[in-house]
């Protein structure tokens, strides 16, 4: 084994590694009720660890066919993790400002006018979700697109991929600016992490054969 697929391989582990941990950040994230303290951090892990896992996807796919889609979706992988750390953090931080004014006693107008800038607080945060929605279910869009005709992963993984990241971005779309979970249609955040789950598990599962000699084709 050549030193150049060595290092590809130990990214490839890292990826593994920072994905199943993304992973469970996220899932700790939305079905254990924390302390803030607690769920703070352990949120904000998730886009750190996210980014982290892209490269190592990257080399994988790599090892097989290099193409511009497989680019494009690593890079809008990244920036959804950047995104959603950004979100994360301004959500935090404006329920810990507003949270800790004191109102009793308040004005009416005091209260009206705190009221609108709460409004206009989370419409902001509530834009960064939105980002963060775009490039992730574009990311995973592409990222199924390439998958297709991979010896290990294939047309299951592309197309369900595809499906839910065109889903995810039409939703999101449609009931602009608000949660599609909120609006009567399907959150599709869920299905993105048991997708990334998923396709980590198979490539740990195939991490020999990255030992093949595989030509790789440039498109």
């Amino acid at each position: 084994m050549d030193d150049s697929l060595k290092f590809a391989k130990r990214w490839v582990i890292t990826g593994i590694v920072c994905g199943f941990l993304a992973g469970v950040s996220y899932a700790v994230s939305i079905a254990i009720s924390l302390s803030p303290r607690i769920a703070y951090p352990v949120f904000w892990a998730f886009g750190p660890l996210l980014c982290a896992s892209a490269p190592g996807f990257y080399y994988f796919v790599k090892h097989y066919r290099k193409s511009i889609p497989l680019q494009i979706g690593i890079l809008f992988l990244i920036i959804a993790g950047a995104s959603v750390t950004m979100m994360g953090t301004m959500q935090a931080a404006g329920r810990a400002v507003f949270r800790a004014v004191p109102l009793e006693g308040a004005s009416e107008v005091t209260k009206e006018a705190w009221e609108l800038a709460y409004k206009a607080a989370n419409a902001v945060q509530m834009g960064a979700d939105v980002a963060w929605d775009i490039f992730i279910f574009t990311s995973v869009f592409l990222l199924g697109i390439v998958m297709f005709k991979h010896p290990k992963l294939g047309w299951i993984f592309g197309t369900l991929g595809c499906i839910i990241g065109l889903l995810g971005l039409a939703f999101n779309i449609y009931t602009f600016p608000n949660n599609p979970g909120t609006q009567g249609l399907v959150d599709m955040g869920p299905f993105v992490g048991l997708w990334f789950t998923t396709v980590n598990i198979k490539v740990l599962v195939s991490l020999k054969w990255m030992d093949t000699k595989v030509e790789i084709s440039p498109n």
